[in-house]
């Protein structure tokens, strides 16, 4: 068991520490050390320099009235359907996706000699 040190005690109820944060020092495995994170922890508060005047506030800019969104697409004529124009009808054939084909040179030079497969 740590022993209690009156030396560390007395050292810090001088510093104006309290008698609880003496006793935990005096009484820890390794008094020194807990005395130095006192004294670390335990700096008197020093004046500081007066607080410097807080920077202007931002100054709010103008409030616009929001505009509305078909009219903006209306008068730029992008995006919007005019309602004289007829859509087209979509139809399954065409939504279809119509791959490219391409004919295999290799089929197609051994369809001449027979059949593509060699077998031999």
């Amino acid at each position: 068991m740590a022993r209690f040190n009156q030396g560390i005690y007395n050292q810090i109820i001088a510093m104006g520490g309290s008698a609880a944060s003496a006793n935990n020092a005096a009484r820890a495995k390794k008094p020194g050390r807990a005395f130095r994170r006192f004294q670390a922890a335990f700096v008197p508060p020093q004046r500081s320099a007066p607080t410097p005047a807080p920077p202007p506030m931002p100054q709010a800019s103008q409030y616009k009235a929001p505009t509305s969104t078909n009219a903006t697409l209306g008068a730029l004529e992008s995006g919007v359907r005019s309602p004289n124009k007829k859509r087209d009808k979509t139809t399954l054939a065409s939504l279809r996706i119509r791959p490219k084909r391409k004919l295999n040179q290799a089929l197609t030079a051994g369809s001449q000699a027979g059949t593509g497969l060699n077998i031999g």
